[in-house]
């Protein structure tokens, strides 16, 4: 039980990983055309 809780919350924290490196990278090619 405490094992899959464990588990639920790294698959969140890694999908707003993801989504904070995605934005990242948009931001940087945006900065990159200015």
């Amino acid at each position: 039980m405490l094992l899959m809780f464990i588990i639920i919350i790294i698959i969140i924290i890694h999908n707003n990983n993801i989504l904070y490196i995605a934005t990242y990278i948009k931001m940087d090619e945006s900065r990159s055309t200015f």
